[in-house]
């Protein structure tokens, strides 16, 4: 327990999911106990979605007992043989307002058991459950209202955590919720089971096009992280790799407005505090753009979707090159 009062976490998601383990005389993979794929919430499912669970989610206790079903493994990568002798021990299930104890089976792993000591364990998926460690678990719920809110509006993964830890002090939980550390490796974890395709794609060039424009962040640093080492994935640096067979801004099917003289004409309307009527593009102007440019010129002045269409007009010049 650290100086806050939430619980510091040793959980089996600290492993990369494939990471060869070359001085066991055995080859083995560690991986989280927990692997099989997560439905997503359906607020969010599209109609091309298949996967989910066999009864809905719900904020009723975990079972008394987690049992192994027939794709329990160990976190070697190692599947759990039929015949192996099976224990129970303690299991924490941390939920939306408390946590829960319960039991879960575990039996020593036939591969690993000599070097690494590990236990096989089952993945609890089927009942809504994250299997951490084979100690403590996490309610797919808790963690789906967390994708929830941080879809919804900023909200840093503190403060979903302090925001717990006292609903759990209000109910007199009888153990705290997990530190803000914890917290983080088991939801990107969780995450990175969901299938969360938007199904969004260019009517031109698919699902995979060869050049994208993305703005914001979903997801905020805390500002006890404000520190001067920290940088947003974008920044390069001298160490960073170098791509010597890109080409940006040399193409211009990676270019917005491809012909500069189009791009000077649409920046001065842009660049104008009112719209001259008299305004028009050639014929060979981009389709698209000249739809833009049409419909700009026929909103009413200073509605709100006049001005959301000169910001992106805006933002087309700026990303020409």
């Amino acid at each position: 327990m650290d100086e806050k009062g939430t619980l510091d976490l040793e959980l089996t998601v600290n492993t990369p999911l494939i990471e060869s383990d070359k001085s066991s005389p055995v080859p083995l993979v560690k991986a989280p106990i927990f692997y099989l794929p997560i439905p997503s919430p359906h607020w969010c499912r599209l109609a091309t979605d298949t996967l989910d669970y066999a009864s809905p989610l719900s904020s009723i206790p975990p079972p008394s007992l987690l049992t192994f079903d027939s794709k329990s493994w160990c976190c070697c990568g190692s599947v759990r043989p039929e015949d192996v002798d099976t224990t129970t021990q303690s299991f924490v299930v941390f939920g939306v307002q408390t946590a829960t104890r319960c039991e879960i089976e575990v039996a020593a792993c036939m591969v690993c058991c000599h070097c690494l000591q590990k236990k096989y364990g089952p993945d609890c998926g089927s009942v809504g459950i994250l299997n951490g460690n084979k100690c403590y678990g996490f309610t797919h719920e808790l963690l789906n209202e967390y994708m929830s809110l941080f879809t919804s509006t900023v909200i840093p993964f503190s403060t979903f955590v302090t925001t717990h830890h006292r609903a759990y002090t209000d109910l007199l939980s009888p153990l705290p919720f997990c530190s803000t550390e914890t917290f983080t490796r088991v939801w990107f974890a969780f995450t990175e089971l969901q299938e969360l395709d938007s199904g969004m794609q260019c009517i031109s060039c698919g699902q995979h096009p060869e050049t994208i424009i993305a703005d914001g962040f979903s997801i905020a640093y805390s500002s006890l992280k404000f520190v001067q080492g920290l940088l947003p994935p974008s920044a390069t640096s001298n160490a960073s790799p170098v791509n010597n067979t890109a080409t940006l801004g040399s193409s211009n099917t990676q270019k917005a407005i491809p012909d500069w003289n189009l791009w000077k004409k649409v920046q001065g309307l842009v660049a104008l505090s009112s719209r001259p009527m008299d305004f028009a593009l050639p014929s060979n102007a981009v389709p698209e753009l000249y739809s833009l440019v049409s419909y700009y010129l026929h909103l009413p002045a200073k509605s709100k979707l006049c001005v959301a269409v000169h910001e992106l007009l805006l933002q087309v010049c700026i990303f020409r090159c």
